[in-house]
């Protein structure tokens, strides 16, 4: 990892765990006031006073991998020499310590200013609001402009446009897209799911005896044998421990002949079948009262819930909701569980948007 990328994870680490004296609390809270303030108001009125944008690249936060980031800013008229650029981590102004990480570039027509920090990796276990703010001068409306967290929605149709890091995976990208639009669930969604879970190795196998590519456990498996009570299962297999499936695995003793859990279609199917058994127990009446009662007007929160269960099961996750509330997420029964909602949803969202090609910022993109 390069030297900017580490020296800006000690400092995103060190904001968020200490606080000291000299840290300015209070002024940076006045300044997160008014920037929630003028979000209240109309968001518009100050970006067409200011005739400027602020956008970012990937252009949601990237929680599975450490990504080269970008903050741009673009304005029409022209930077100016009295600009006034503030970056906020949390509440916390971390304009001077961006300013000793990130490379800074002005085009040549002085109308783009690029802030670009190499190997920047966000903490799955912190809260990550990250803001830029933009003045022209201190005469002018400021341009607000919050990067915003990665999205996932479970039946929307997303193909993959990117494979990431699982370039060599083709075939198996075409297979997860094919089966999935077939069954109505989001091809994207599912890839973040097996990039997550196996890596895409259809012969993964976790300590819980979770095998193949969606790492189906044997108690999971019962809600989709059910549905397809033909597939083949090696018989005995969830009495054994798990350095003896391992091995049988590795020396092919079982194999995607005699356990539908190591066929790659096969899996995706499990996968996918396990993950309409989890919403169906999501969807009953008082399951779904508590959703709404707990998360009203927050329908977003329904895959983070649907994904956490299919990790760590509906039961353990509707304690967590009972117990916690809108905290649920917070539990240390769901510490793995929620790294693993955000990598999926991460997954899912970078698959379906590629991010080949950063098209320049001009009058037009405003």
């Amino acid at each position: 990892m390069k030297l900017k990328g580490l020296i800006f994870i000690y400092v995103l680490t060190a904001l968020t765990s200490c606080a000291g004296p000299m840290n300015p609390f209070g002024a940076i809270n006045q300044n997160q006031r008014a920037i929630n303030s003028l979000n209240e108001r109309n968001p518009s009125s100050y970006l067409s006073n200011t005739n400027a944008l602020i956008d970012f690249f990937p252009s949601r936060q990237n929680w599975h991998q450490s990504i080269n980031f970008k903050a741009r800013i673009f304005d029409e008229n022209g930077l100016g020499s009295r600009r006034k650029v503030r970056f906020f981590y949390n509440d916390k102004d971390i304009s001077t310590q961006i300013l000793e990480v990130a490379t800074k570039n002005i085009s040549k027509d002085e109308k783009t200013l690029t802030y670009s920090i190499e190997n920047f990796r966000l903490n799955l276990e912190d809260e990550n609001k990250i803001s830029v703010v933009y003045q022209r001068d201190e005469h002018s409306s400021p341009l607000i402009k919050h990067y915003e967290e990665p999205v996932c929605p479970i039946d929307s149709v997303q193909k993959v446009k990117d494979l990431g890091p699982f370039a060599d995976q083709k075939k198996t990208f075409s297979s997860i897209e094919k089966i999935s639009l077939k069954e109505g669930m989001n091809p994207s969604l599912l890839a973040g799911l097996i990039a997550q879970e196996s890596a895409f190795n259809p012969k993964a196998i976790s300590w819980a005896k979770a095998i193949g590519l969606t790492q189906v456990t044997s108690l999971a498996e019962q809600h989709v044998i059910e549905k397809h009570p033909d597939w083949p299962r090696y018989e005995g297999l969830s009495d054994f421990s798990y350095p003896m499936v391992k091995s049988l695995i590795l020396m092919g003793k079982i194999n995607k002949d005699n356990e539908w859990r190591l066929n790659k279609e096969m899996s995706i199917k499990g996968g996918i079948e396990y993950l309409r058994f989890v919403e169906s127990y999501w969807s009953t009446k008082a399951n779904k009262d508590i959703i709404e009662k707990v998360f009203p007007n927050r329908p977003e929160v329904y895959e983070d819930v649907i994904l956490a269960s299919y990790n760590s099961g509906p039961y353990r996750v509707k304690k967590s909701i009972f117990k916690l509330e809108e905290n649920w997420l917070e539990s240390n029964k769901l510490v793995e569980a929620k790294k693993y909602v955000r990598k999926v949803k991460s997954y899912c969202f970078h698959f379906s948007n590629s991010s080949e090609s950063y098209a320049p910022l001009t009058a037009s993109s405003l």
